[in-house]
């Protein structure tokens, strides 16, 4: 399930004249007929705007795909944020883009394990990166579905 799918000119106006925030808690609780900690809804505001910033140019086309919260068949994960679109050759391409809130990260000896402070105590979680590699790895994952 997606819970917000648009392209990218649409997801610009959502994020820069709407409150963002609120049009996913929307399409959320529509989706899912739940809610959601106001902790998650605060993320999404930041992070959404965060990334907004950075799509708002010309080099990423306006008619390109954007899908927030997609969740993973058959598992409880979740993918933060993709972006879909063809290359110059016209094949098909996603971007999968994991998003934290995270004020700082350290080094760790594990591969693709990263330190970091929640607010109940330092853990080490996946690096966002590797996430987004696990998630895209996954056998039939190659296209967004409709």
């Amino acid at each position: 399930m997606i819970i917000y799918q648009s392209d990218k000119k649409r997801f610009l106006a959502d994020a820069f004249t709407r409150d963002i925030e609120h049009v996913v808690l929307a399409a959320y609780t529509e989706r899912t007929g739940r809610s959601i900690s106001p902790s998650e809804v605060r993320s999404w505001k930041e992070s959404l705007l965060a990334v907004a910033k950075v799509l708002n140019n010309d080099v990423i086309p306006g008619d390109c795909g954007v899908a927030i919260e997609y969740g993973i068949p058959q598992t409880s994960k979740r993918i933060d944020f993709i972006l879909s679109g063809a290359n110059a050759q016209q094949e098909e391409q996603l971007v999968i883009i994991e998003l934290k809130q995270w004020e700082t990260a350290s080094k760790t000896d594990r591969d693709g394990i990263v330190g970091t402070r929640f607010a109940q105590g330092e853990a080490e979680v996946s690096h966002p990166s590797y996430q987004a590699w696990s998630y895209a790895s996954r056998k039939g994952f190659r296209r967004l579905p409709s």
